[in-house]
């Protein structure tokens, strides 16, 4: 789990071990860093986690609203739930992600490779943008984005 207050973030991982990471503004984590396996329930909401790398991490139920996560290697991650509006998911690579219930309203996924990613089952894909992002074509997928005038 990772729990962001007071300018420090700690972050409990599999086995239980416990890793602290301190940075003046608490909206801030290491950019490129290996977060590799986390849980990250909570509010990150505005954090700036540039090319992070979360493979697999639990993220249910979090909020990441207008957070930058771009160029971040989140494969197989559980978004389940989660609050993506506004986020930056630009050149991120999501593959095999779960999405079901997220809201990615107003997301950016230019770039963003969602191969192996079912969008039939997020919350909301309204005003997503999705310029040269690479998709698995299926019929759930085409029909998600047809909802919000969107094509693969």
């Amino acid at each position: 789990m990772a729990t962001c207050t007071n300018n420090k973030v700690l972050f409990i991982d599999h086995d239980g071990q416990r890793h602290h990471h301190l940075h003046d503004d608490e909206s801030y984590l290491e950019s490129g860093r290996d977060y590799d396996g986390f849980n990250m329930t909570g509010d990150f909401s505005s954090i700036i986690f540039q090319q992070a790398i979360l493979v697999d991490s639990n993220m249910k139920l979090a909020n990441f609203e207008n957070a930058d996560l771009s160029n971040s290697d989140l494969r197989e991650c559980n978004f389940e739930g989660a609050n993506l509006r506004n986020t930056d998911l630009s050149d991120a690579d999501l593959r095999g992600a779960n999405l079901i219930s997220a809201d990615l309203t107003g997301a950016i996924l230019d770039g963003a490779n969602l191969t192996d990613v079912n969008l039939d089952v997020c919350k909301s894909l309204r005003g997503i943008s999705i310029d040269n992002t690479k998709f698995t074509y299926t019929k759930e997928n085409a029909f998600a984005l047809s909802k919000y005038n969107l094509g693969i």
